[in-house]
């Protein structure tokens, strides 16, 4: 489709700009960490670029969101209902104290937006949208398609009609439905979007009333729903239902020795730091509460 997905492979070139903010003293460190001189504090710059450091192992085997980091290897996912699933994780941060450097770890749960196809989701996420796969021809009145798109906006999908290893994100929806719709393509000429499935996929477009995701913010670039799939790894960010709260709490409900028990098994696993980091003089902390 021009104006479509298929434009968008196309190579771009980035020009990168590195650029030297600091250097850091390995003695003032070493001094730190050695207790040499108690009345040299360590820098702030310091401890973030231990951090960022200390965050390189987890970020590249675990779903990281802001300071946590989530993988179904540490106890698999849950479903919770409404298209959200519940994965097991760990909160990390690095502090000073005053016996040194510690590595604050804490267990975590959390939701994210289950990885399936995006009707499927809705089916899971939206009541009216429960039987859409019996009723295909069935529209949208204009307070649902609201609902769909609020659902959806800003949601990284990849299709399932070819192969790509593109993501696209959901901007909004189409003003008309699927089987309405027609775009330009470089040549000028327009295309019927359902038309053009048919030629280029042999694909016969199921949900003919329903609107299709538009994944451009300037032009017409359409995906119908049914050939898109939730990226994994999105972070739940919507209002929470009583239900899915719930069972959030009671994964995360652990007595004291159980707790330290599941932080210990992410620090001695893939998930946590390497080896050599753990034999260095930081200290993991856990408090019972």
């Amino acid at each position: 489709m021009m104006n479509s997905p298929e434009k968008h492979q196309q190579h771009k070139i980035f020009r990168v700009n590195i650029k030297l903010v600091s250097k850091f003293d390995g003695k003032m460190l070493s001094s730190y960490l050695n207790k040499a001189d108690d009345s040299t504090p360590l820098p702030q710059e310091y401890i973030h670029a231990l951090d960022v450091v200390l965050r390189e192992n987890p970020t590249e085997k675990c779903l990281a969101t802001g300071r946590s980091f989530y993988s179904s290897s540490m106890g698999g996912e849950k479903e919770i209902g409404g298209g959200a699933v519940a994965l097991k994780g760990f909160f990390q941060s690095l502090r000073p104290t005053q016996q040194g450097l510690a590595l604050n770890v804490d267990f975590s749960v959390t939701a994210f937006h289950e990885s399936i196809g995006v009707i499927p989701y809705l089916q899971k996420r939206l009541d009216f949208m429960h039987d859409i796969s019996q009723e295909k021809s069935r529209s949208l009145t204009s307070e649902q398609k609201k609902q769909v798109e609020k659902a959806l906006k800003n949601m990284r999908v990849f299709v399932c009609h070819r192969e790509t290893v593109q993501r696209y994100r959901v901007y909004s929806l189409t003003e008309d439905v699927a089987e309405n719709l027609w775009f330009p393509d470089r040549d000028g000429k327009n295309l019927r979007l359902i038309k053009y499935f048919k030629d280029h996929y042999d694909y016969d477009v199921q949900y003919k009333n329903l609107p299709c995701l538009q994944i451009s913010r300037r032009k017409p670039c359409y995906l119908p729903m049914e050939l898109c799939v939730i990226c994994e790894g999105q972070k739940f960010l919507g209002k929470l239902s009583d239900d899915q709260t719930a069972k959030i709490l009671k994964m995360g409900c652990q007595k004291p020795r159980e707790r330290k028990a599941t932080i210990d098994s992410v620090m001695e696993g893939q998930e946590g730091q390497p080896v050599a980091v753990k034999e260095k003089n930081l200290s993991c902390r856990f408090q019972e509460k």
